[in-house]
Formats: structure tokens, C-alpha cells, sequence
């Protein structure tokens, strides 16, 4: 239980104001009070619930869905003929083909300076041989 020094009672508040100076109180006792106790407890239970509740999130995060197909046999003992018109089971030959064009306009001519590189095969088929020279040109048959 506190108590304090300094509060008068109003019965002898007039008696003490003549003689009421700094000098003539008494200092509290604050020594024999305890410090404030640190709240582990609420500390602990709202751990608790925080890590109760990342518990739960984690444990329904993920979903996880079965399918087990259900398979029937059935025998069947007839015979059945497709037929292109009308029938049991009418039937139609669908050919689709598809033929695309477009047309591009020229951007422009260029001058280059470069000759054309790469490797390219001769054959001769005559019986005599042919005798190429430095800088023999080829050409595409386009």
C-alpha cells in the first residue's frame, strides 16, 4: 500500500500553512516500493497467438485435390456402318486447304562493296575438262 507524507488532512491544512516550508516536510519513502514489473506474460501469450496464427497459415496454405476417375466397361455386340448419307452414322469428307499470298513493296536499292563468300560445288559432266580462271563468276539458275 502507498502512502504519501505530504498530503494534509483539511483539518490541519490551516495549522500547517504558517509553518508549511520545504525545509519542514519530510521526504518521501520511495525506497521500499517496487519497481514496475515487465508484463512477460502478455509478452508470452501475444507470442503465443502470433505464432499460433503463422502455424495456421502455413498449414492452410496449400490445397490438395484427389481425382479418382470412375471407368465403366460395356461390351458391345453389334455391328455398326457409317454411311455418307443419313444412317446410323452419318459421316462427310471435309478438305480444307489454305493458300496465302501477300505483296511487298521494294524499300530501296542499296550499292554494295562486298562480294558475295561461301563454298559451292562444281561438277563437271563433260568428258573433256574445263579450266576456271580468277574470277570466274557463278550465278543461280533465279
Amino acid at each position: 500500500m502507498r502512502t504519501l507524507n505530504d498530503i494534509i488532512p483539511p483539518s490541519r491544512r490551516k495549522e500547517m500553512d504558517s509553518s508549511n516550508t520545504f525545509a519542514n516536510r519530510e521526504p518521501l519513502n520511495l525506497s521500499s516500493e517496487r519497481p514496475p514489473k515487465f508484463p512477460y506474460t502478455t509478452l508470452g501469450i501475444v507470442a503465443f497467438v502470433v505464432a499460433v496464427s503463422i502455424g495456421a497459415l502455413f498449414y492452410f496454405s496449400a490445397a490438395r485435390v484427389e481425382v479418382t476417375p470412375n471407368t465403366v466397361s460395356a461390351a458391345v455386340q453389334s455391328s455398326f456402318t457409317a454411311t455418307r448419307s443419313g444412317g446410323g452414322l452419318p459421316f462427310e469428307i471435309i478438305t480444307a486447304q489454305k493458300i496465302a499470298s501477300q505483296s511487298v513493296k521494294g524499300s530501296g536499292t542499296r550499292t554494295v562493296n562486298s562480294f558475295a563468300s561461301g563454298t559451292i560445288t562444281v561438277y563437271n559432266t563433260q568428258a573433256k575438262s574445263q579450266r576456271l580462271i580468277t574470277n570466274t563468276r557463278f550465278a543461280t539458275a533465279a
